[in-house]
């Protein structure tokens, strides 16, 4: 993961670095939970079987083997959350600055919320009389707006954005 993408353009390429690297992240807790799992699943360390010893030749036992894999992961997932956490705020203020609340909900249950399209559209057209998942003009209507909000994140991240705590207020006496 880079952080050159964290304070890059949010563009279609920023969206599939920003989407991977969640994927990314998703695994490394996977892992993580499979590993923890894994120790609470084993025995206490029998000490007569295992011999630890010392220095270059160490043995080490079965659960030190996973509690080191453990602490690389827990590290890994550590680097990930300080990248992907600040990106993630990043792209919902840029959502939250589209004016067409299609458009909002559309890419943050997309690409914040991580849901699948088939997801997406049920949520968006579920109250439409004739609704049917399996008619595919209503992921057409779906992909179309996609495009459209994607277009009008381009557009709006290309503008300088300064978040309002940072903005100076000045008082005009009347």
């Amino acid at each position: 993961m880079s952080e050159l993408w964290v304070n890059s353009k949010l563009d279609r390429e920023w969206l599939e670095w920003f989407g991977e690297s969640w994927r990314v992240y998703e695994e490394y807790k996977r892992k993580r939970d499979f590993l923890i799992n894994k120790i609470n699943s084993l025995k206490s360390i029998n000490y007569a079987n295992d011999k630890v010893t010392n220095g270059a030749s160490s043995h080490l036992s079965e659960q030190e083997r996973y509690a080191m894999k453990l602490e690389k992961i827990n590290g890994l997932i550590s680097e990930c959350e300080s990248i992907l956490f600040p990106a993630k705020e990043r792209l919902k203020k840029q959502i939250s600055r589209i004016k067409r609340a299609e458009y909002r909900k559309i890419l943050i249950l997309r690409y914040v919320e991580r849901w699948k399209w088939s997801d997406i559209i049920e949520e968006c057209f579920w109250y439409e009389t004739n609704f049917d998942k399996s008619d595919p003009k209503w992921k057409d209507k779906v992909m179309q707006q996609n495009r459209a909000a994607l277009s009008q994140l381009e557009k709006l991240s290309n503008k300088p954005y300064i978040p309002t705590e940072q903005q100076l207020t000045l008082e005009v006496n009347k």
